[in-house]
């Protein structure tokens, strides 16, 4: 009894007033704690609320695009584009961003620019501008699309199929020719080039890189890179031409542009003519300009006049290019004043 009293005698007793303060004061401690962590638990409880909401949405049908609508492409499939562009039904509509699929669409060799947006109702609408083709060729059997601005891009399995709608080109193998037919083929319509079904190098006499153009209705039609421009009149052009079977050669000129038809130089009989020609293996022309043809005398019953080495012999030129024919011919002949192939009369005779 006396260590139990000596115990309370030894505690402290307050004042009833002094522990009402300390009670209040723990109290306002308490209900300040409660209000500073009351922000971050609001914070941590609305973000986990989102995030279960947005896990919750994903998973729904109806947070995925609804539908995709591809326009502006002439030759690209829309499925190659919308491959291109990584977008399919699948995808969520509100994380598709456009800017990003625009950049990764003109990423592609045959896109030029192209717009992506997101429409009503979960669509999604893709609008591209193709480079304009001009056509394919084949570099060790890999093959390319050639466009306007000079650039290729090489064929897959992707997008094979515009071989048929773009034509083939071929003998134009230096860097330089390509260029100057891509950048002709600028001027050119969509519509002309769809109908055109080979472009091809041709060396003519006067033009060693003259374009020879087949149509898919198996008209041709020759030009040079500069004036291939002609070619978007060509189906006039065509309707007046009477015999399908003649080429069309168009030549732009300062004042007015020439057009006309004649045999396709390839089905020209090949000329046999001989022609006379001077000591650097020029052709001789007359004073009007035309070519002299080479002939050769003839003996009375109309066979070849040959000389002693058997070669036949010409009928000799004036200083204009004129024949100058021997009139007593026969008889120098039979003389044989002609056995070297020219009349040499003897100085005895």
């Amino acid at each position: 009894m006396e260590v139990k009293n000596r115990k309370k005698k030894n505690q402290m007793v307050l004042p009833e007033g002094v522990e009402r303060i300390f009670e209040r004061k723990r109290k306002e401690t308490a209900e300040k704690n409660l209000r500073n962590n009351m922000p971050r638990l609001f914070k941590r409880a609305v973000f986990c609320g989102s995030g279960a909401l947005l896990i919750l949405y994903f998973c729904l049908p109806f947070s995925s695009v609804n539908s995709i609508s591809v326009s502006g492409q002439q030759y690209l499939s829309s499925a190659y584009i919308r491959k291109q562009a990584a977008l399919d039904l699948s995808a969520r509509y509100y994380l598709t961003i456009p800017i990003l699929k625009e950049m990764k669409l003109k990423q592609d060799p045959f896109i030029a620019d192209a717009r992506v947006s997101l429409e009503d109702n979960r669509a999604v609408s893709i609008v591209v501008k193709e480079k304009k083709a001009v056509g394919y060729s084949y570099d060790e059997d890999t093959p390319y699309v050639y466009f306007t601005d000079g650039s290729r891009a090489e064929l897959t399995s992707d997008n094979l199929d515009i071989i048929s709608e773009i034509p083939m080109i071929s003998g134009f193998d230096e860097e330089e020719q390509r260029r100057k037919l891509c950048n002709a083929f600028e001027d050119l319509k969509p519509e002309v080039i769809n109908n055109i079904s080979e472009v091809t190098r041709y060396e003519l006499e006067y033009d060693a890189d003259t374009v020879k153009i087949l149509m898919r209705t198996g008209g041709y039609f020759l030009t040079n890179y500069h004036d291939l421009h002609l070619l978007n009149s060509y189906n006039k052009i065509i309707n007046r031409v009477t015999d399908q079977s003649l080429c069309v050669f168009a030549f732009g000129g300062d004042e007015e542009d020439t057009v006309y038809t004649k045999v396709c130089p390839w089905n020209q009989q090949e000329d046999t003519t001989e022609y006379w020609t001077d000591d650097a293996g020029n052709v001789i022309k007359n004073e009007y300009g035309d070519k002299v043809a080479k002939h050769y005398y003839t003996t009375e019953d109309g066979k070849d006049a040959l000389d002693e080495n058997g070669q036949k012999i010409p009928i000799p030129l004036d200083d204009k290019g004129h024949e100058n024919p021997d009139a007593d011919f026969i008889e120098h002949y039979k003389a044989g004043y002609y056995a070297s192939g020219k009349l040499v009369i003897p100085a005895d005779q």
